[in-house]
């Protein structure tokens, strides 16, 4: 069983140098740690990784291809963790980070009974 969430967290990433621009963007640093309604949970596990698109339909077009055919720059990005706080308590969560959204920043979106 689950539960929705669409908490605004705090979140530590691993830093990652730089892109110098000349190749693709590294892949986003999965989360190290969150901050979630009072409590620090150290992330365990990433158990999957997948991006978002809210609202593809009304996108233009990137050149050269269809507005479904490639991922945009700034879809959001879901990580599926297993994370445990200090006292012991483990859970499932599903983080989404939104860098290019109206809402940017990490929010917790499901935890897992």
């Amino acid at each position: 069983m689950s539960r929705r969430y669409s908490d605004r967290i705090d979140v530590v990433v691993a830093e990652r140098p730089r892109s110098d621009g000349s190749g693709p963007e590294p892949e986003p640093e999965p989360p190290r740690s969150f901050v979630w309604r009072g409590s620090r949970y150290r992330v365990a596990e990433v158990l999957s990784r997948w991006s978002e698109a809210e609202q593809w339909w009304r996108r233009e077009a990137p050149q050269g291809g269809s507005a479904n055919s490639s991922q945009f720059p700034d879809d959001a990005v879901v990580w599926r963790v297993t994370a445990r706080t200090r006292r012991g308590a483990t859970g499932v969560f599903e983080l989404r980070n939104r860098p290019g959204f109206s809402r940017p920043g990490w929010f917790l979106i499901r935890a897992y009974d």
